[in-house]
Parts: C-alpha cells; sequence; structure tokens
C-alpha cells in the first residue's frame, strides 16, 4: 500500500563531516532506507533541503552527496532510485546573521511545497557548531 505521508525536511549545517558521516547513518545500518522511493516505504512527496554557510549550490550539493554515498553505503543504491531521491535534494547557503539567507531557505520551502506536494509538512534536523551559538 503506498504511503500517505507527505515530507519535507530541512537539514542544517550540511557540509563536513556531519554531511559525509551522520547523513548516511540511517542508509548505512539499513540499505533499504535509501532505496525505499521505489518501494514506497518513503512517500513520493518528500523532499530535503540542506541549509549551511557553505557557498554551494543545490547542484554542487548532489553531486558531493553522490560521491559521499559511493563511498560510504555499504551496498550499492540503484542508480534509478539515487536519481529519484537526488530530485528532492536541494541546498540554500547562509548562516544565522542573514535575514536575507531566511527568506531564501522560506522560498526553497515553497518551492518544495509546490513542487513536491509537501503541503508544508516539514522536519527539521538542526546541528549547530558551538561558534553559531554565541556567549552571553
Amino acid at each position: 500500500m503506498p504511503s500517505t505521508n507527505k515530507s519535507g525536511a530541512r537539514l542544517d549545517r550540511a557540509h563536513g563531516d556531519l554531511r559525509r558521516e551522520r547523513r548516511f547513518d540511517q542508509a548505512q545500518a539499513d540499505p533499504v532506507a535509501l532505496q525505499s522511493g521505489e518501494g514506497e516505504l518513503v512517500s513520493q512527496k518528500f523532499a530535503i533541503i540542506g541549509f549551511s554557510v557553505d557557498a554551494l549550490t543545490t547542484e554542487v550539493f548532489r553531486q558531493q552527496l553522490t560521491e559521499d554515498v559511493k563511498n560510504f553505503a555499504e551496498t550499492p543504491v540503484e542508480p534509478k532510485i539515487w536519481d529519484w531521491f537526488l530530485e528532492r535534494i536541494h541546498y540554500v547557503q547562509g548562516d544565522f546573521q542573514d535575514s536575507a539567507a531566511f527568506e531564501r531557505l522560506k522560498q526553497q520551502l515553497d518551492q518544495v511545497d509546490h513542487d513536491h506536494g509537501t503541503e508544508g509538512n516539514r522536519l527539521y534536523y538542526l546541528a549547530v557548531a558551538l561558534d553559531s551559538l554565541g556567549r552571553s
């Protein structure tokens, strides 16, 4: 039975060791988690938005993730399924002090809702470097 869940996810600090070593922990533990697009375990109405200070584009971010999957996944991912997953990955560059970055993020979230039918359903995963928190 197809999933009716609609999900959009945003990944903050989507770079560095976190991106390479943590993003695919679930996929390494259970390769079906990454290869579930065709099997309908993950809703067709699904997207991920990476948000970080790195000056990347969506295309460069996708290329990096493709390399990460090749290097870190314990089992190969079927190209058709990876392409399905990759189409749902987007990237916004910005940092916490840049209010314009949050406007770009809002625009990307709205675009994801439109393109992937997530209807505003969102899961936020936030990893913050200590130097981003400031001192009181």
